[in-house]
């Protein structure tokens, strides 16, 4: 297999989606094999308990690959390994491609793929074929269910679990300066190639001194504990997006969390959304919040902060048929709608600064 080929795959690869686009892949590329490992540099922050979301950044990285293999004629095998010393996650192996096993082609997808923050058109819902072939992307992998909320009561509750996680969210002292530290404002996202750049958050530029002017947590949490601003923020981040959007969706789990699986799985459907023509937004604060209590046992939450995300997760599970608390494991929640306008992509690093 020549280089060209395996950068071009990388290239594919690299467009997936990661925790706050911090991108924290490294390659070690072979005559006919692909070694992912991590960037210890990216590592830490706190909706990254045990690394899971970089595990699920790694997993929608191997399903690009995989996407794009199969359209350039090639198998791919996975191996995965974890090795304390070095965090190498898995090695991928190609060969020519098995006649018949191409399967359904969402190559295209992958370059097109984007997160989109912005108010979608609520004008607009999704067809009854489209949510089928969504329904298929997620639930052809053995125990993992795609629900989608269209019954308004069920809506309710989903909008009052992600706001109430999002409370949660700007309230947190480490949250908010993890938040600040990716957050680039101006040209900055042109320089680094990484991180949330202001013009992808999807808000008013009228919010944007605002932003700034918050950067300092005790100006934050002053305005938390005096004007519930943390409240505030919550409606506008993610109240007034999820009432707007044609629907809103889950991927839960049954059985022990597979996070780098859960992270194929999740890019598998937002490829297909994406070819479908939807504009896609993950809601991430509640499923990682709440792989932070499974996890870690909810370090660096407080007793009130764990009972009321576990009470959240009642309220989900009221939502959601067939959702158990004790066994299943929610892997993302979406939302879905139309844009009405074309949104602002995150920007990537170049592919050498990746390789080792």
């Amino acid at each position: 297999m020549q280089k060209e080929d395996m950068l071009k795959l990388l290239t594919a690869g690299i467009m997936a989606p990661s925790a706050d686009n911090m991108q924290p892949w490294k390659f070690r590329i072979g005559d006919d094999s692909l070694e992912i490992s991590l960037d210890q540099e990216q590592l830490g922050h706190f909706f990254d308990p045990a690394e899971v979301a970089t595990a699920m950044g790694c997993g929608a990285l191997i399903e690009n690959i995989d996407h794009c293999a199969r359209q350039m004629g090639l198998q791919m095998d996975l191996n995965r390994r974890v090795e304390a010393d070095q965090k190498i996650v898995a090695t991928l192996s190609f060969s020519p491609l098995i006649p018949g096993k191409q399967g359904g082609d969402l190559s295209d997808a992958v370059f097109s793929r984007c997160t989109d923050r912005a108010l979608y058109d609520r004008r607009k819902t999704i067809t009854a074929s489209d949510k089928k072939l969504l329904e298929d992307s997620v639930n052809q992998a053995e125990n993992y269910t795609l629900t989608l909320y269209d019954n308004p009561e069920q809506r309710k509750k989903i909008i009052k679990t992600v706001y109430g996680a999002d409370t949660i969210r700007f309230s947190h002292e480490k949250v908010h300066r993890d938040f600040y530290h990716v957050l680039r404002f101006g040209d900055a996202a042109e320089r680094t190639r990484e991180g949330l750049a202001q013009s992808t958050l999807g808000i008013e530029f009228f919010f944007i001194p605002v932003l700034k002017a918050l950067r300092s947590w005790k100006i934050t949490h002053f305005l938390n504990r005096v004007a519930g601003l943390h409240h505030m923020m919550a409606l506008r981040g993610v109240w007034l997006p999820m009432v707007f959007s044609s629907s809103l969706v889950s991927i839960t789990y049954r059985g022990a969390a597979d996070y780098l699986q859960f992270g194929r799985v999740m890019e598998r459907f937002w490829l297909q959304a994406t070819a479908a023509g939807l504009s896609v937004q993950p809601m991430g604060a509640f499923p990682l919040f709440l792989a932070r209590v499974k996890t870690v046992d909810g370090e660096g939450f407080s007793e009130r902060e764990i009972a009321r995300l576990n009470n959240l997760e009642q309220l989900f599970a009221s939502a959601t048929p067939g959702y158990q608390t004790g066994t299943d494991q929610l892997v993302m929640l979406f939302r879905l709608g139309y844009a009405k306008r074309p949104p602002n992509r995150s920007l990537r690093r170049p592919l050498d600064s990746f390789l080792i």
